[in-house]
């Protein structure tokens, strides 16, 4: 109870802050931002109803196997090609010195 509610505590705030910062740095303004992310916040009240909702019922076995993929494929989807070409040009930016150093060995 309380130190799985301090445990997302921890969690969440440092996230909120940092996804606060990265927006604000990209131009929003503060209002449209808190906005948007009270909006997309409100996300997390409706998928707790829903499963308050379905319960232990066997429909509830069905939705959690097509949500559990369509959140795998989320995932996938945002390092595949969001994250793993920033980092692909990090590395190719900032380390290919290292890369002709170990050529000439």
């Amino acid at each position: 109870g309380l130190s799985a509610a301090i445990a997302v505590a921890v969690h969440e705030l440092p996230q909120e802050l940092g996804d606060f910062m990265v927006l604000r740095s990209a131009g929003f303004p503060v209002g449209q931002l808190l906005l948007w992310n009270f909006l997309v916040s409100l996300t997390c009240a409706a998928g707790v109803g829903l499963v308050h909702c379905l319960g232990q019922t066997a429909m509830a076995a069905t939705v959690q196997r097509y949500m559990t993929a369509f959140t795998a494929g989320s995932f996938l989807s945002l390092s595949l090609n969001m994250i793993f070409p920033q980092v692909s040009e990090s590395i190719r930016k900032y380390h290919a010195g290292y890369r002709a150093a170990g050529a000439k060995l």
